[in-house]
């Protein structure tokens, strides 16, 4: 019953690829997928969520260390995954696990990554499975 949101399967690579195509709000190695103007739409916050947070279209919005993030994570039994961009510096790290026990530790895995591509000291983070 639940295929439809959470049973799209993929490798790092092709979401490495999914990641610049939005970065580069559509095109792919010169070939446009999608209209530049749908991101005006897509990262357009449309409900603000209780942790300051907004949601767009199936695109969750925030900050991290002052930049504005555009992510998404997902996962069943047996994996983990979550995409985080931040669109004014064209950076983005996926990360994919084969574990469903991560909860938010995704996100303290992939803020470290971010703190690394950015320069920054990653802040400590400890990740034990989730209850």
């Amino acid at each position: 019953m639940h295929s439809p949101s959470s049973n799209l399967h993929s490798n790092v690579e092709d979401m490495a690829r999914w990641a610049l195509a939005n970065l580069n709000r559509g095109e792919l190695e010169g070939t446009r997928i999608l209209r530049e103007q749908t991101y005006e739409i897509m990262w357009k916050p449309t409900r603000k969520l209780d942790d300051g947070d907004s949601v767009g279209i199936s695109w969750f919005l925030g900050e991290y260390r002052g930049h504005k993030t555009v992510s998404h994570s997902g996962g069943d039994t047996g994996y983990s995954t979550y995409l985080i961009m931040l669109p004014e510096k064209k950076l983005a790290v996926v990360l994919m696990a084969n574990c469903d026990w991560l909860g938010a530790g995704r996100a303290q895995i992939a803020h470290a990554a971010l703190d690394v591509a950015l320069g920054l000291k990653p802040q400590s983070t400890t990740v034990t499975p989730a209850p």
